[in-house]
């Protein structure tokens, strides 16, 4: 895995030097500068990421947690 160098404008998905190219993958097309839907885009990429499959019921149950 590649390392980030020290950045004052922060890490950027473009930048190869950011992560793996499955992770820049895994985020593709996600808005997390937009706040909307957050929990739905972190799970999206975990998912593109391990290539896992997560229960809808797990899911839910997850997300009510964090909303408490």
């Amino acid at each position: 895995m590649l390392v980030e160098e020290p950045s004052t404008t922060g890490p950027s998905a473009r930048s190869p030097r950011w992560s793996s190219p499955e992770a820049v993958n895994a985020v593709a097309g996600l808005d997390f500068t937009d706040f909307h839907h957050l929990d739905a885009k972190g799970i999206t990429a975990v998912v593109r990421y391990t290539g896992a499959v997560i229960p809808e019921a797990d899911v839910r149950r997850a997300i009510d947690e964090l909303r408490q």
